[in-house]
């Protein structure tokens, strides 16, 4: 997902660093620009902050195929 503006909150997401998996979580919110986006990270795992520049890419998932539920 190039364009983070499109992004929903509590949309179930997969972070991404070249073909690395980083880990799963949830959008908070993003800055009006979607410069920057707030991820709720799965697994009680805590809430981070992403840079647009910072070189990590976001994919959406669909929680059902992953096996999570829900937003904690």
């Amino acid at each position: 997902m190039k364009h983070w503006k499109y992004l929903w909150p509590h949309e179930f997401i997969e972070l991404r660093r070249g073909n690395t998996v980083l880990g799963t979580g949830y959008v908070d919110e993003t800055t009006d620009d979607a410069s920057v986006i707030w991820i709720h990270l799965a697994n009680g795992r805590g809430r981070i902050l992403i840079h647009h520049h910072d070189g990590i890419d976001i994919w959406r998932l669909d929680a059902r195929i992953s096996g999570h539920r829900g937003h904690s």
